[in-house]
This record gives structure tokens, sequence and C-alpha cells, in this order.
């Protein structure tokens, strides 16, 4: 990985090349926006600038020709992202900043994919159906489509962090060798923005609307990306060892709905007390 990002630096046509051809390949969009919010970081706007120009063509003939918006919305979000992160030098800002690009990434979504969204929830339909269950009326009908939106659209916002997260470990790598790990392991959520998602995710749950409760999914996602990095510092405190890391990865992927909540509230904890600074204290 060194070498790609060591290669991608070494001029603009080897940017170019590695962005292009990662947002033209299938599943490797998020390689292309990691390359370009490498540059934005490093070399500043107008560079990135180009390099967005050039490979928002591929990714606008993804969305033209098979109506597919992801590789679009990872460019563009993970360039904004990297701008933000490069001005302000805060991932919480970059993290309250993705909640706000969830807009725009659900908009394009939902305008470009009600085909997609339509067929997947009537297979869901048809699959509880022939499994026993009742038929589902129209309100269940606008629950599901909506939590699938909020599925897309916090999905596609954590890929764009992974692909910022990515360009910023090259960038330390290349330039800070351990500056990217000293900085995630400190990631800590600002308490006024810990306090205004708490409050946005309590309207959207008492509202009882599908369209806001379908944003709960995109609220929780600067949670969950700050309650892994003080697991980060947590294993790196205590000199653990990366076996913790690989059990704690592997309790996401596998039981995801049942640690998320503990997460969240691990965040939260964290934004308003400073857990690392307690922990420290104890010691």
């Amino acid at each position: 990985m060194r070498a790609i990002a060591k290669f991608a630096m070494r001029g603009r046509s080897q940017a170019l090349m590695l962005s292009i051809g990662g947002i033209s390949l299938p599943g490797l969009s998020w390689f292309g926006a990691a390359v370009v919010s490498l540059v934005a970081l490093r070399r500043g706007w107008r560079e990135g600038l180009m390099l967005v120009l050039w490979a928002a063509l591929p990714a606008a003939g993804w969305l033209i020709i098979v109506a597919e918006p992801a590789p679009l919305m990872l460019l563009l979000g993970a360039v904004v992202l990297a701008y933000v992160l490069r001005l302000t030098a805060s991932w919480s800002h970059v993290l309250g900043i993705t909640v706000v690009l969830g807009l725009p990434t659900s908009w394009l979504f939902e305008l470009t994919s009600a085909g997609v969204i339509d067929q997947v929830v009537t297979f869901f339909i048809e699959v509880s159906e022939q499994s026993g269950n009742q038929p589902l009326n129209l309100d269940d009908r606008l629950v599901l489509e909506r939590l699938l939106v909020g599925l897309f659209t916090a999905g596609q916002l954590s890929v764009m962090l992974a692909a910022v997260i990515l360009a910023r470990w090259w960038q330390s790598v290349l330039y800070n060798p351990g500056g990217f790990g000293e900085e995630f392991r400190g990631l800590r959520l600002h308490a006024g923005l810990t306090l205004g998602l708490i409050l946005l995710i309590v309207l959207c749950y008492a509202s009882g609307n599908p369209y806001l409760s379908s944003w709960i999914l995109v609220l929780v996602v600067p949670f969950l990306v700050s309650s892994i990095a003080l697991v980060h510092w947590t294993v790196m405190s205590k000199k653990l060892g990366g076996n913790w890391l690989l059990v704690f990865y592997l309790l996401m992927l596998f039981f995801m709905q049942f640690i998320l909540p503990i997460l969240v509230i691990i965040a939260v904890t964290d934004s308003w007390v400073d857990l690392r600074k307690r922990i420290g204290v104890n010691e």
C-alpha cells in the first residue's frame, strides 16, 4: 500500500491513472476516491480539483449508463471530507460534515435507484409471505423502503470515511510515520456535536415518521467511528495485541445489531467525560 501511495504522489499523471482506474472498475470506487483524497490532503484544493474533474467522468458514466450513483457519491463525498480534514485537522468536524453529506447521498440514491428499491422490497415481502407471515400493508412497505434507503446512505457514508482514513494513513506513511495512528486513536467527538446528534436521534425516533426514522442509521455513524477509535486506543494503551482488535471486528461483523447500542453509549460517554483521561488517571 505504501508503494501505491508513493506512486500516486509522483505526479499528476500517476495520480490520474490510479484514480480514474479505480473509479472505472467495479467495486474499486473507494480506491479511486482514496487516491484523490490523498492528493487533496497533501497538495490542496487546486490539485485535488483537477483530479476530481477527470475522475468524475467515469463516475458520471456509471450514473448515466447503468444508474449506479455510488462511484460519483463516493468520489465527491470523500474529497469534501478530505478538504475539511485538511482545513480543520479535526476528525470530529469531519464526522459532523459526514452526517450533512447524508442528505445529497440519500436524495441521489432515491432519484436513481427507485426501481432497485422497489424490487428489493417486493422480494422481501414475497419471501415473508411465503414463510407464513401476515401480508404487509402499504405502511409496512414504506417502512421497508425507508429502512433500505437509510442502510444504503449509512453504508455509503461509511465507505467515504474509510476512503479518507486510508488517504490519511497513506499521507502519514509517506510524510509523518506513526502520525495517523496517534491521530486516529485520539479521535473524540465534540460535546456539542454529540448533544446535537442525540437530540436528532430522539426526534427521529419519537416522530414515528418512516422518513425521519431511517435517518437514525445515518446519525449513529459518527458514534460508531468514535467508539472504534477508543477501542484502538485501549488496545494500544493496554498493550493487548492485535488479536483483540480482530475479535472486536469479528463481533461487529456478526453481532452488529447487538453491539451497536453499546458502542454508541461508549462514544457518548467518551465525548462528555473523556474516558482516555479517566483511564489514565486511574492507572
